[in-house]
């Protein structure tokens, strides 16, 4: 399934703490993550299955591929290299789509339009 675009929810089954996150490039996302409310408690996917109050809430995290590798560690770099993606803050990522670059390939989407719309125009 082409997850570019898609909005997802992983909710805690300890706090019902909920992380709104877009898959803003083709890859690979986490089943769960974990979660800071208690050790070992995960927020688990929702897989793609959005709906009721989820639809009432903030995107604030998103799922990408880094234009570069750097300062990353080695087990992050070997992930992102078997078509993993990385999550950060919407807008660290949107930070990252809105750089001058022009990247190559078929995974990219110019997300400009939908973060205008949604927080506007970047300074």
């Amino acid at each position: 399934m082409e997850k570019r675009g898609l909005v997802n929810a992983y909710q805690c089954r300890v706090c019902a703490e909920v992380v709104m996150t877009i898959t803003m490039n083709t890859g690979t996302t986490p089943a769960s993550m974990r979660c800071s409310c208690r050790e070992g408690a995960m927020k688990w996917s929702c897989w793609y299955r959005i709906s009721g109050h989820f639809d009432l809430l903030p995107v604030t995290h998103a799922w990408y591929r880094p234009r570069s590798g750097d300062g990353l560690d080695p087990p992050t770099l070997d992930h992102l290299q078997h078509g993993g993606l990385i999550l950060a803050p919407l807008a660290e990522a949107a930070r990252e789509a809105l750089t001058g670059i022009e990247p190559t390939g078929d995974e990219w989407v110019d997300w400009r339009p939908w973060l205008e719309a949604r927080y506007g125009k970047a300074d």
